[in-house]
């Protein structure tokens, strides 16, 4: 899987969310998912990225779960 491949899966507007959780600026940020940038701290860009992707996915699963309980009443 690649950078690109990995924004995609990303929530809307985790950009700066990433850069917050990584202390590395918006612009590194977005330069590294586009591929232009190849820096250092990759592995906590890629970390960081990761947690975000998890914590977003168990929201959504939480949010189903909660309709589908409301749905049954």
């Amino acid at each position: 899987m690649n950078f690109k491949e990995i924004k995609s899966q990303l929530p809307h507007g985790c950009i700066s969310e990433i850069a917050r959780r990584t202390d590395l600026s918006i612009s590194t940020i977005s330069l590294f998912f586009k591929g232009k940038l190849n820096v250092k701290d990759s592995v906590k860009i890629i970390k960081a990225a990761a947690d975000i992707i998890k914590e977003s996915k168990e929201r959504e699963r939480e949010a189903m779960e909660y309709l589908k309980g409301a749905i049954e009443l």
